[in-house]
C-alpha cells in the first residue's frame, strides 16, 4: 500500500506541475497577444516597417500556437487519466488488467512544441518591442 500512495502522490505532483506550466502559458501568451494586437491593430498604434510587421506575425502565430496545443495536452492527459480509472474501475470488478492509452509520447511532442512556440513567440515579441524603441 505505501507503494501506491507514492505512486498517487507522484501522478498528483506531476498532474500539479503541468497545470501550472499550462496556467502561466495562457496567462503570458493571452496577456501578450491581447497587448499586442491592441497596441498594433488600434486607432493609436504605432508604425512598424515590414521586418517588425513579420517578427510580430511570428510571434502571434507562435503564442496562439502555445495556448492551442497545451490545451490539447491537458484534454489528452485528462482523456488518459479517465479511461485508464475505467479500465481500472472493471479491472476491480474482475475484468483484465487496466492499462494508459499508449499517448505518451505524443503528449510529450505536443508539450515540447508548445513550450518552444511559446519561447519563440515571447522571443519575436521582444524583437519587435526592441525594434520598435529603436526606430
Amino acid at each position: 500500500m505505501e507503494e501506491l500512495a507514492q505512486f498517487n502522490q507522484h501522478q498528483q505532483d506531476a498532474r500539479g506541475r503541468l497545470d501550472t506550466i499550462a496556467k502561466a502559458v495562457f496567462l503570458l501568451a493571452g496577456g501578450a497577444l491581447t497587448l499586442s494586437i491592441n497596441a498594433f491593430t488600434g486607432k493609436d498604434s504605432v508604425p512598424i516597417d515590414c521586418e517588425l510587421a513579420a517578427y510580430l506575425k511570428l510571434s502571434w502565430g507562435f503564442l496562439f500556437y502555445s495556448m492551442v496545443v497545451f490545451l490539447l495536452v491537458i484534454a489528452s492527459v485528462l482523456l488518459d487519466m479517465f479511461v485508464f480509472g475505467e479500465r481500472w474501475r472493471k479491472q476491480l470488478d474482475g475484468g483484465t488488467e487496466a492499462k494508459h492509452f499508449r499517448i505518451e509520447v505524443f503528449q510529450i511532442i505536443m508539450a515540447v512544441t508548445a513550450l518552444l512556440a511559446f519561447i519563440l513567440g515571447f522571443g519575436f515579441m521582444a524583437a519587435v518591442a526592441i525594434g520598435v524603441i529603436n526606430s
